[in-house]
């Protein structure tokens, strides 16, 4: 597993190709993406893992421009770089998405080869799903009263709630407009919240 060092070099080391890539924006390199780094141990060599949009020929030429790049690339990165040593770069092709639709196929052509997909009835489905439900929940989770539960779904929560930081001068306050008696009484703020 790679070090938080190692892991804050490649992630550099990916940002500044990337970015020094657009800079030169060369026509012959194609639609390329730079996907991510590895970087050794002793942070001497990184392998640099780029993506480019086209057949196996596209990538082969994509390669041979990174690798003819790479001293100017690693010249860049030592400018940028706050390290001893500036690793020696090396592309390769990543292969990620190719492998992922390729995996996704298949899943698909198993699914429609197979004639019974699901073996097990629906009663055996719905005792497995009963099995597998948490006891004693009730007719609704968290819901405190049979009252509540009657009342619908919708409780009101006092908005004033959250703030329970609040100045000893305010509390004073609203205590001496209660002893004032002006028989108005204070309005709430109050809001709908929906449990669920």
């Amino acid at each position: 597993m790679p070090s938080r060092r190692q892991e804050r070099i490649a992630n550099r080391i990916t940002q500044e190709v990337a970015v020094n890539l657009r800079v030169l924006n060369d026509p012959r390199l194609g639609f390329l993406t730079v996907v991510g780094c590895d970087v050794s141990p002793d942070l001497r060599h990184a392998k640099v893992r780029v993506s480019v949009l086209g057949d196996d020929a596209a990538a082969d030429r994509a390669l041979d421009i990174l690798r003819s790049m790479a001293g100017r690339l690693r010249k860049s990165l030592s400018q940028s770089l706050e390290i001893k040593v500036t690793p020696q770069l090396s592309f390769e092709i990543d292969r990620t998405a190719e492998t992922a639709d390729r995996m996704s196929q298949l899943i698909v052509d198993a699914r429609q080869s197979d004639p019974n997909p699901n073996p097990y009835s629906e009663e055996e489905q719905a005792a497995f799903l009963a099995s597998m439900a948490p006891a004693n929940l009730g007719p609704r989770a968290g819901s405190e009263t049979e009252e509540e539960e009657e009342a619908g779904s919708w409780r009101f929560v006092d908005m004033d709630e959250d703030d329970d930081e609040e100045d000893e001068s305010d509390e004073d306050d609203d205590q001496d407009d209660e002893e004032e008696g002006d028989g108005e009484e204070e309005d709430e703020d109050w809001r709908p919240v929906n449990p669920d």
